[in-house]
């Protein structure tokens, strides 16, 4: 049976800040925001994650095929899918290398008409931004998060209807182990800045 949600968990929300971090990090910033209006490219509920799926990863090889032996790359993203005021629609925050942007726009309305059995996407159906600031971006995507746990992470939830398969994710190369290895979780990051002050501090004294 296919998973039902109606908002996104707290361990879900946890992982998503780390993951664009650490985007940024390896300098592959998260510097495009998807939307994907699934109702109106006629698809019903139970076939968007699917869907979703497959554009995800056609992108995926995508970005392998620009890859060298010399430098390889990894498809670099997080995402949500939604299913409010009227509108079942993922929310795709993605890197896509400057000098590929163009390629990207075309191939993703293949992939999308492709994925959907869409002939062809007019109007609102597809919307491509550039995230000028991607934390604020994931942030805006968090909104549909279990209200219990909206305060926590400073949300202001919105409810985001019902949603069939897997509601939120990330890449596999932006997957907690990845992040905890890289130390891009608040957590870390405030240690790991408590113990920088104490180094100098210290070293303040020695002098």
């Amino acid at each position: 049976m296919t998973r039902r949600s109606h908002h996104i968990r707290r361990q879900q929300a946890t992982n998503i800040k780390p993951a664009i971090r650490l985007a940024e990090k390896r300098g592959a910033p998260l510097n495009r925001f998807v939307t994907i209006n699934f109702s109106n490219l006629g698809c019903d509920e139970a076939s968007v994650s699917t869907a979703f799926a497959k554009i995800r990863e056609r992108f995926a090889r995508w970005v392998r095929s620009g890859s060298t032996k010399t430098n390889q790359q990894a498809a670099a993203f997080v995402w949500v899918i939604e299913n409010g005021g009227g509108h079942l629609a993922a929310h795709w925050l993605v890197h896509v290398p400057d000098a590929r942007f163009a390629d990207f726009q075309n191939r993703l309305r293949g992939w999308v008409c492709k994925a959907t059995g869409t002939a062809a996407i007019e109007g609102t159906a597809l919307d491509i931004k550039r995230a000028g600031t991607p934390l604020g971006a994931g942030k805006y995507m968090m909104k549909g998060i279990d209200p219990a746990y909206a305060d926590f992470y400073g949300i202001t939830h919105v409810p985001q209807g019902l949603v069939h398969g897997k509601r939120c994710g990330f890449s596999q190369s932006l997957g907690p182990a990845s992040c905890r290895r890289e130390r891009t979780y608040y957590t870390q990051i405030r240690a790991d800045r408590r113990a920088a002050t104490a180094t100098a501090d210290s070293a303040t004294a020695a002098a």
